[in-house]
C-alpha cells in the first residue's frame, strides 16, 4: 500500500491481503478489463482452474445493464464525482443536476489534441482543463471498475475463495494505435495510480479535490509494484482465446 494513502485514510488496504490460514493453496485471479470508448466490460480468469467468467455486477439473472459500465463519470452538482456506475445504476441514480465526463477513454488517448477538453455533447464538460485532469479522472474511474468487480467476484467465489489468499491482478486493452506512441506511457501510468486506489475507493463519491490529489501522490510514489498491465487489445483478444482452455491444437490467423 502507498504511504501517502495509509497517512490520509489511516486504512490497510492491499491488493493481496493476508489471511491467517496459510494452509490453502493461493487462488491466483486475473481481472481483464475492456475500457471501451463507450463502455467497459470486465471477465475474471482463474488462472489455475483455466476457467473464465463474465463479471455481471448481478446476484442474480444478469441483464446487460447490469454487466455494462459507460466508459463516463457522473458530477454532483458540488463537483464530486460518482464511483463508476452500471448503466442500471446510472438509471436509478442520475439526477438532473448531476453533469457528466463522457468518452474518458477516447479523451485519454488523445490527451494532447484540443478534442480532449471539448464538449461532445449539448452540456460543457465539467473539471477537466489539463493533461492531468483527464489522467486523474481516469485513474479514479478504473480503480473503481477494480474495486467493483474484486467485491463482486469475491462475493460469488465466497466458497472457493474460504480460507485462500487470492493473489490479484489485471489486464486493461489499450488501443493498437496508441500502443506504439507516447500515449501508452500515459496509460502505463493511470493503470499503476488506479491498481493503488483500488481498495480504498468504497465510497460512493470522491471530492474532485481528493481525486486530483490521489493522482499527484500517486505519481509520486514508486513503492508498491503494480500488477495491472496495459496490453494491445488484439493481443489481449489473443490471450484470451489462447488460454480459454477450448481451444484445438493448430494453427490460427488473427
Amino acid at each position: 500500500m502507498l504511504p501517502w494513502f495509509k497517512s490520509k485514510h489511516d486504512k490497510s488496504a492491499s491488493s493481496n491481503p493476508v489471511r491467517t490460514n496459510m494452509t490453502e493453496v493461493p487462488v491466483d485471479i486475473n481481472l481483464g478489463i475492456d475500457f471501451g470508448s463507450r463502455y467497459t466490460k470486465v471477465c475474471y480468469r482463474d488462472i489455475a482452474q483455466e476457467m473464465s467468467k463474465v463479471v455481471t455486477f448481478s446476484e442474480g439473472k444478469p441483464s446487460i445493464d447490469d454487466t455494462l459500465i459507460p466508459s463516463s463519470i457522473l458530477v454532483r452538482s458540488d463537483d464530486f464525482l460518482y464511483h463508476p456506475l452500471t448503466m442500471k445504476e446510472s438509471k436509478e441514480r442520475y439526477s438532473s443536476s448531476d453533469k457528466c465526463i463522457d468518452g474518458i477513454k477516447v479523451r485519454l488517448a488523445r490527451i494532447h489534441s484540443r478534442d480532449a477538453y471539448k464538449s461532445w455533447g449539448l452540456s460543457p464538460v465539467p473539471l477537466i482543463q489539463t493533461p492531468e485532469d483527464i489522467q486523474a479522472i481516469c485513474a479514479y474511474y478504473l480503480a473503481g471498475v477494480i474495486n467493483k468487480s474484486k467485491k463482486w467476484i469475491a462475493s460469488m467465489e465466497s466458497e472457493s475463495f474460504r480460507g485462500r489468499i487470492v493473489r490479484w491482478s489485471a489486464n486493461v486493452g489499450v488501443p493498437v494505435e496508441y500502443y506504439d506512441s507516447n500515449a501508452v506511457g500515459i496509460f502505463r501510468d493511470v493503470l499503476r495510480v488506479a491498481w493503488s486506489m483500488a481498495d480504498l475507493v468504497d465510497d460512493e463519491t470522491l471530492s474532485w479535490a481528493d481525486c486530483k490529489y490521489f493522482y499527484i501522490e500517486g505519481m509520486k510514489s514508486t513503492a508498491e509494484a503494480c500488477d495491472c498491465h496495459a496490453m494491445p487489445e488484439i493481443m489481449s483478444a489473443v490471450m484470451s482465446f489462447m488460454t480459454s482452455g477450448a481451444v484445438d491444437e493448430g494453427n490460427y490467423a488473427f
